[in-house]
C-alpha cells in the first residue's frame, strides 16, 4: 500500500483515469436512481454527459503523462510550483511556456480522439 501511496504521490496525473473508470463503473446505477426506465448504457443525454466527462479526464491524465515523459524538467517546473530555474526568462513567459505546451498535448488528444 505505501509503494501505492508513493507511486500516486509522484504520478499525480494519474488519479483522473481512476476516478474516470470509476465514473464510469457507477454511472450505470447512478443514472437508474435518477431515472429507473434507463439502460444501461444508452445514448441518453445523461450517459453523454458522463462519458464527456469521462473523456476529458482521461485525456487530461494523458496529457498530462505525455509532458512528463516527453519533457521531464518542464514537468518538474509544473509539479513544484515553478521552482525550476530557466535562463534569462521572466516567470510569466515560463509560465506561459508551461502552459502552452500542456494545452498544444491536451488539445492534439482531443482532436485525434475526434478523427478517430
Amino acid at each position: 500500500m505505501k509503494k501505492l501511496i508513493k507511486f500516486l504521490t509522484n504520478w499525480n496525473e494519474f488519479l483522473t483515469i481512476p476516478l474516470a473508470i470509476v465514473i464510469w463503473v457507477l454511472s450505470p446505477r447512478v443514472l437508474r436512481w435518477i431515472d429507473p426506465t434507463s439502460a444501461t448504457y444508452d445514448a441518453g443525454v445523461l450517459q453523454i454527459c458522463v462519458f464527456v466527462v469521462i473523456q476529458f479526464l482521461i485525456y487530461h491524465g494523458v496529457a498530462w503523462l505525455i509532458m512528463k515523459i516527453t519533457f521531464p524538467k518542464l514537468y518538474k517546473y509544473v509539479n513544484e510550483m515553478f521552482d525550476v530555474e530557466f535562463e534569462n526568462i521572466s516567470k510569466w513567459q515560463r509560465l506561459k511556456v508551461v502552459l502552452s505546451v500542456f494545452a498544444l498535448y491536451l488539445v492534439a488528444l482531443v482532436l485525434i480522439a475526434k478523427a478517430v
